[in-house]
């Protein structure tokens, strides 16, 4: 006597139902996220070399040059350029270009780089460019921790699309001199 008995798998065992919900969505997700982890990461930008200069300090960036001008006591003016120099381009509003010497002071170390006047100090990281604005009682102000300028042509020039990302610290001062204001912002503190 012959006899076939045919056993029929139960539903949660057939290979296209496991296929369709465990393995697609393991492989989408080992697919898909590495690509934005690292389209979140920007790579940092180390100091290279630092030059002191007469007003300031010039930093070689991997991608770019830094250069902080101390033009008082109170005041440091910082500008980044992507390229091995800050261009020079006609101001269309009016910049104060010639300061009295101020006294100030660098200290390098492994770290960073220091600059002390009377009332202000700026620490630029060399790991990855980063500058803290601090008081002189040493109470942080403001840490800018990471600029991107990217290549744009606006109205047939090659220009730069800029990104600032900074923190301020405990204090309720406004964050003004950004230049645009068509969104009917003026302090900038807390806006994206």
């Amino acid at each position: 006597m012959n006899m076939i008995v045919h056993a029929r798998a139960p539903r949660w065992a057939k290979p296209t139902l496991w296929l369709r919900l465990l393995i697609l969505p393991i492989l989408f997700l080992i697919l898909c996220l590495p690509s934005v982890a690292v389209a979140q990461w920007n790579p940092l930008n180390p100091v290279v070399s630092v030059q002191k200069e007469p007003d300031g300090v010039r930093f070689t960036l991997q991608k770019g040059d830094l250069r902080l001008q101390v033009c008082s006591d109170s005041i440091i003016r910082v500008r980044y350029s992507p390229g091995k120099s800050v261009p020079v381009h006609p101001d269309l509003i009016v910049i104060k270009s010639s300061w009295p010497a101020a006294k100030w002071e660098m200290q390098s170390s492994d770290e960073s780089v220091v600059l002390n006047t009377a009332q202000i100090k700026a620490v630029i990281s060399r790991k990855d460019s980063g500058v803290t604005f601090q008081d002189g009682a040493g109470k942080t102000l403001f840490q800018q921790t990471e600029v991107t300028m990217t290549p744009v042509v606006v109205n047939a020039e090659q220009t730069y699309h800029a990104e600032l990302f900074s923190r301020l610290w405990g204090s309720h001062e406004s964050f003004y001199g950004l230049g645009q204001h068509q969104a009917g912002v003026w302090n900038y503190r807390g806006e994206a």
